[in-house]
Order: structure tokens, then sequence, then C-alpha cells
């Protein structure tokens, strides 16, 4: 299983975009006898078990297989909707404490997970102690958790209660519980009888099965080619929850694949490049839809880099003015983005009457004056830091981030600075900077 790791070593990024880059072809209209869904999907899929998961394609078929307490109405991100709790615990219905360190939550009753155990309180307490305790051995998930709980934290005051105290006041602690990578809901009694919890090791059994309260469950998993999803017949909520019998999820499909399924009509949903979008839009029976998601990309800068410039503030900012936004914006991401103010997406409530300023623009005077009088000046060759250049790693196969490696590169030429890109499948060891990997 591939790690996805946190590189805690960045501490200034370049504030880039939020990009509505989501592109899905819709065959348009599906026939109402149509009882199988077929998604080509971008995405591989690493785990089926909550408690490890970090990535987009591990996401889809764990959303769909199990419920969190709280999760989000299908508008909007800035509010919640209650799930397998009953009821959004506030202050005024006495589900918060006045010193905002415990949530009391009402569960759900009746629920049965996939295999017909019974939902309780058990079941909630057992799911956090476990995302804890594991402690995302292959990706690093549990800091979600770890950030205001501890395995004390969760407790269970009856068989449909339980009550959370938190370490620290912590005001995104809802958003966390809606969060189905960790926290969506697992089976205690099935974890138990195949491999339980133990302390920072994942459980195989986990990673390759689910046992669930949300609208499906997982028939089968082929690795890197499909995952098969069928109807939970103990699903609680609503009878569209599970509008088809059967979901298909096609795995690591690359674009042209993806175009040619939807086109022919064997593909229900697909993913493609957002690039794609426009020439589709007239496709007979396709319907393209460009949705914005909550989503940010940005240059990582590693301060403990063995280029030392890194660890200078006003490094950090000159690099910052000279990154081009408004042509990566246009040649990279085809306008399907936006610039963002700062690190949240625009679709993310701040609980904030505005969004804060936005700092950073294009601006290479501005940049080279920075640089300039914090003693980084050209040399005889026109070239900054004594003519070393930085290194950028962009990953070739996600291909937007050549072209953005590109337009920076002559961007900071024009400043003195060499950008030695790095295109490549995967990120190397070492990096002065990067661009994300796949979500």
């Amino acid at each position: 299983m591939l790690r996805r790791t946190m590189i805690l070593v960045v501490s200034v990024v370049i504030i880039l975009i939020v990009a509505g880059v989501a592109a899905f072809i819709v065959l348009s209209p599906p026939p109402a006898t149509q009882k199988t869904l077929v998604y080509y999907s971008q995405y591989e899929i690493q785990t089926l078990d909550p408690a490890d998961a970090y990535d987009s394609g591990s996401f889809i078929p764990i959303q769909n297989s199990y419920d969190t307490l709280l999760s989000y109405p299908l508008t909007t991100i800035n509010e919640f909707a209650p799930a397998l709790a009953t009821e959004i615990p506030t202050v005024a219905n006495g589900g918060i404490s006045a010193d905002g360190l415990t949530y009391t939550f009402h569960l759900r009753q009746g629920v049965k997970f996939s295999n017909g155990d019974p939902f309780t309180a058990d079941d909630v307490v057992y799911t956090f102690q476990r995302v804890i305790r594991m402690n995302g051995p292959q990706s690093g998930v549990a800091w979600i958790d770890t950030q205001d709980l501890n395995v004390s934290s969760i407790t269970k005051v009856d068989t449909y209660t339980v009550q959370f105290k938190l370490t620290h006041v912590f005001n995104p602690f809802l958003q966390t519980l809606a969060t189905a990578e960790p926290n969506a809901i697992v089976d205690h009694l099935a974890v138990e009888a195949n491999g339980g919890i133990v302390n920072n090791q994942d459980n195989s059994w986990m990673t390759n099965n689910t046992v669930g309260t949300g609208p499906y469950m997982v028939q089968s998993w082929t690795r890197g080619q499909q995952i098969v999803m069928v109807r939970n017949p103990y699903y609680w909520g609503p009878s569209g929850g599970a509008r088809y019998d059967k979901v298909v999820m096609m795995l690591n499909v690359q674009p042209s694949t993806a175009i040619s399924a939807a086109r022919s009509g064997d593909a229900t949903i697909a993913d493609i490049p957002f690039t794609q979008a426009a020439s589709l839009s007239n496709a007979t029976n396709v319907n393209v839809i460009v949705s914005p998601v909550p989503r940010t990309y940005m240059v990582g800068f590693d301060i403990n880099s063995t280029h030392s410039v890194m660890a200078n503030m006003s490094v950090r900012q000159a690099l910052s003015w000279a990154f081009p936004y408004d042509q990566v914006i246009a040649n990279a991401f085809q306008g399907y983005a936006s610039p963002l103010n700062g690190p949240v997406p625009k679709q993310i409530y701040l609980g904030t009457e505005s969004m804060p300023t936005k700092f950073y623009s294009y601006n290479l005077t501005k940049a080279a004056a920075i640089l300039d009088a914090a003693g980084f000046t050209k040399n005889a060759q026109g070239l900054r830091f004594g003519g070393t250049a930085l290194t950028f790693w962009a990953i070739s196969t996600i291909g937007w981030q050549p072209t953005v490696a590109q337009l920076y590169q002559a961007a900071l030429q024009q400043i003195g600075i060499t950008l030695d890109v790095h295109s490549v499948p995967q990120h190397g060891a070492t990096f002065t900077l990067a661009l994300p990997g796949p979500g």
C-alpha cells in the first residue's frame, strides 16, 4: 500500500488556486430502468478502511458504504445534517457544554450494519478509539482526531448516547465528525472478529472489506481494475439513498478511455480532464457538468531544503510575488480555477463575516525589490543565489502540473532565479519547491 505522507516541513506556501476542475461526463438522461451505474474513474483505491484512508479514490466506496455521525446537505458544506446522530449538538440544545469542551450526541436507533449487526454507542466509541490507536499507519490520517482527542475522550453514556470531551477547545470539531476519512463509523463486532485493533498497525481485513451502515456495500474489488458495490439490504436511510442496484467503478482510467466510454454509452459517469470539457459539450447524449470543488492547489516550500535560502522569509515572499497566477489559471487550468485569499477553499465556511483579503499577486518588480533588500542580488551573470538553481517537482501524469512548472520557470528567470524543473511520475525524496501529489 502506498503511504501518503504530510510534508510537515512546509511552513509557507504560495496560495495558488481553488480549482473547479472536477469535470464529470454524465450520460443524459439515464434510462429510468437502468439498474447499474458504471463510473469510469481517474482514481485508484488504496484502502477500504476509513481509519487509514486519506485519498480521493478510497473516499468514494467508503463514503457510500459507511455513515458518519454528521453529514452535509447535498447543496452546501456550510451547514450540517444529522446522519447517525439524531441532531446537531449546540449550546442551546445542551449538546455542547458552555466551555466548549464537551459534546453529547444522541444516536439513531434501529440502524443495522450491512451484515445485520445492530448499531449502538459501542460502535461510535470503538471507531474513534480505533482511529487514534491505529494512528494511520499508512496514511497519517489520524491527525484529524488526535489534534483534539485521545483514547479517553470518547465515552458511552448509554446504548444510544455518546460523549466527547476534547483536550482543548477546537471550533472545527463538528467538521471532523462529518469526515468519512477517518471518522466513518465501523461495526466493532465485525472488526473484533477479524483482527481487532493493533496499535500503529493497519487491519488487512478492513483494508479489503466494508461493513457499514451506508446505502451500499462492496461486493468485490480487483485492485487497479474495478470495484463493485451493491445495495445494503439493511440501509436505514431514505429509499433514494441507493438509486441503483449496482455500482461498478472502473479504476485508474486514462482520459482517452473515459472519453470514449462516455461517447459510446459504456459509462454512466466518467472523470475527464477539464481541458476536454468544452470539446464534449455538444456530444450526443453527453451532459458535461463542471462543478466547483473545495480543493486547494499550492506550491510547497521546503524550509529544510539543502538550498539554505528557502529558510529566509524574504525569499519565500519574493517567490510568492513572482508566481504568475493569472497565466496559470488561463493556461494550465483553462479558466476552471480562481485565486485564493488564503489556504481555505471558498466553499468552506470559516465562521467569519468575510474571507481574508488577498495578499499576493503577480508582481515581478516587487519580488525583485524584496530579494535585493534582503541581499540576494544578481551576480555578474545576472543570476541570484550565486547561480544555484531551485529544485521544483511536478508530477508528469497530472496534466496541468508541467504547464505550471514551465510558466513559473519563465517568470522566475526574468528576475534572475533558475528553476530546475523535475517532471516525474512521483515526487523525489528531496525538493525545494513542489506541487501536490494526487488527492
